[in-house]
């Protein structure tokens, strides 16, 4: 079936089979919530939700899409299936309210874990944008050069002498150590509990602590 072609889905099944199973955390991002102004509730996703007005468009079919990718994938010359992949991914995507392929995704995934949870106590931890690290194991340390690192380094070299932002915007980023406290914290409260209940962590900036541009370059 289709539902076999989805990680979360897998994974899930695979923790069903752990005899002494506690809990299933899953790792999502906040941008599953999409562009939406106002207060954003830590609520999981069911089956079918999309992010625009339901009364005016048909529910997201998880399955769907997942079969309409497998069918692509199955037509196309294989030289042509990675730019038809991503024409239609963002045509779809866009169309039930998400800016692009990942976000969408994403929210697809906590719908099957949701919908095939069971009793099986779940979190779901949404970070932000996971940046460099805040205190551990040292201020700074980011595996690699990546996310925002590339354009600092630049900047700092003078090989990018400017950079085409509005200084208000606000880059919502959140250092890793500080993610992976959250995911410790959520496994140390639910994983004891065997309630099998589905919660929500958001772990952002947000309006707290927002970190604007004009505060990086």
């Amino acid at each position: 079936s289709s539902r076999e072609h989805h990680a979360p889905s897998w994974l899930l099944s695979f923790a069903k089979n752990c005899k002494k199973l506690s809990l299933f955390l899953h790792l999502s991002t906040t941008y599953v919530n999409g562009e939406r102004p106002g207060i954003l509730m830590e609520k999981a996703f069911e089956m079918g939700e999309s992010r625009i007005d339901s009364s005016t468009q048909s529910k997201l079919d998880v399955h769907h899409e997942i079969s309409l990718v497998s069918d692509l994938i199955e037509t196309l010359p294989p030289n042509e299936v990675p730019q038809k992949l991503k024409e239609i991914g963002l045509a779809r995507a866009r169309m039930y309210g998400w800016q692009n392929v990942y976000e969408m995704t994403k929210a697809m995934g906590e719908m099957m874990i949701n919908a095939d949870r069971g009793r099986v106590p779940v979190v779901i931890v949404r970070p932000s944008v996971i940046e460099s690290t805040f205190r551990e194991p040292f201020p700074g340390w980011i595996q690699g050069n990546r996310m925002v690192d590339p354009l600092i380094l630049s900047y700092g070299k003078g090989r990018l002498p400017g950079f085409l932002v509005d200084p208000d915007t606000v880059l919502d980023v959140v250092p890793a150590d500080l993610v992976a406290n959250v995911i410790i914290a959520a496994m140390a409260k639910h994983g004891i509990t065997a309630s099998p209940s589905i919660d929500v962590y958001h772990a952002a900036s947000s309006t707290v602590n927002p970190v604007m541009a004009c505060d990086i370059f």
